[in-house]
C-alpha cells in the first residue's frame, strides 16, 4: 500500500500533472479566467522547467545531506507539503500566468526531495541482501500498477468535468474550471496519505530491523 500510493505521488506530479498543468494554463491561466495562448504556455513552461531542473541539480547533494540528517521518512513529509502547497494554490487561487510561473519554476523541488529519500527507505527496510533483487522487482511491479492507476483515476475526474464549447489549441475542447479545481484538490490527498502510507508500512517491520535504522 506504501509503495502504490507513493510511487502514484511521484508519478502523478512527474508526468500526468505536468501535462495537467499545461491544460490548465492554456485554459485558464491568461487571467480573469481567461485562456492564455498555447503557443505562449508551452514556451513558458519550457523556459522555466530547464531553470527549476537546473536549480534542482544544484540543489541534489544538499537533498541527500538532508535525508542523512533528518531520515528519509521526514524528507518524504516535506516533499508532500511542498507538493500539497503547489496544488492548493492550482486549486483555490485564481489562475493566472504568474501563478504557474511560480509553480513551474519550483515543480522540481517535491520530486526530487521525495525520490532522493525514497530509495535509502527501500534500501534500509529491505532485510534480505539476497532477495533485494526480488523485492525490488516487485516494488517496479507497483510502480507500473500505480502509473495505470493515476491515469485512469484523475483522468476520470476531468473527463467527468464535462466540456465548454470552447475549442483550444489542437481542436480540443477546453475543460471547466471546477475540474481542474477537484484534479488538483485531490492531487492533494495523495501527496498527503504517501509518506503516511510508507510511514505505517516501516512499523510493521519488526523491531530489530527497526532500530538499526533511521526511519521510524
Amino acid at each position: 500500500m506504501g509503495a502504490l500510493l507513493g510511487y502514484s505521488f511521484s508519478s502523478m506530479y512527474t508526468t500526468y500533472g505536468n501535462s495537467i498543468q499545461l491544460y490548465f494554463a492554456e485554459d485558464w491561466g491568461g487571467g480573469d479566467y481567461q485562456s492564455w495562448s498555447g503557443t505562449e504556455v508551452q514556451s513558458a513552461y519550457s523556459e522555466w522547467a530547464v531553470i527549476s531542473n537546473v536549480v534542482s541539480l544544484i540543489f541534489v547533494p544538499l537533498a541527500g545531506r538532508m535525508v542523512d540528517r533528518c531520515g528519509s521518512l521526514f524528507i518524504m513529509y516535506v516533499a508532500a507539503c511542498f507538493f500539497a502547497a503547489q496544488s492548493t494554490a492550482l486549486a483555490l487561487l485564481p489562475p493566472s500566468q504568474m501563478l504557474f510561473t511560480v509553480v513551474w519554476a519550483t515543480g522540481s523541488t517535491p520530486p526530487l526531495l521525495f525520490i532522493t529519500a525514497l530509495m535509502p527507505f527501500f534500501l534500509q527496510l529491505l532485510p534480505d541482501p539476497v532477495k533485494i533483487t526480488r523485492d525490488a522487482g516487485f516494488l517496479m511491479v507497483l510502480s507500473g500498477a500505480s502509473n495505470a492507476l493515476t491515469v485512469v483515476v484523475y483522468g476520470s475526474i476531468l473527463v467527468g468535468s464535462g466540456t465548454t464549447d470552447k475549442l483550444m489549441l489542437g481542436d480540443r475542447k477546453q475543460i471547466p474550471l471546477e475540474g481542474y479545481r477537484t484534479f488538483f484538490a485531490a492531487s492533494n490527498v495523495v501527496a498527503v496519505l504517501a509518506p503516511t502510507a510508507f510511514h505505517f508500512a516501516a512499523r510493521c517491520f519488526p523491531t530489530t530491523i527497526r532500530r538499526h535504522t533511521t526511519l521510524v
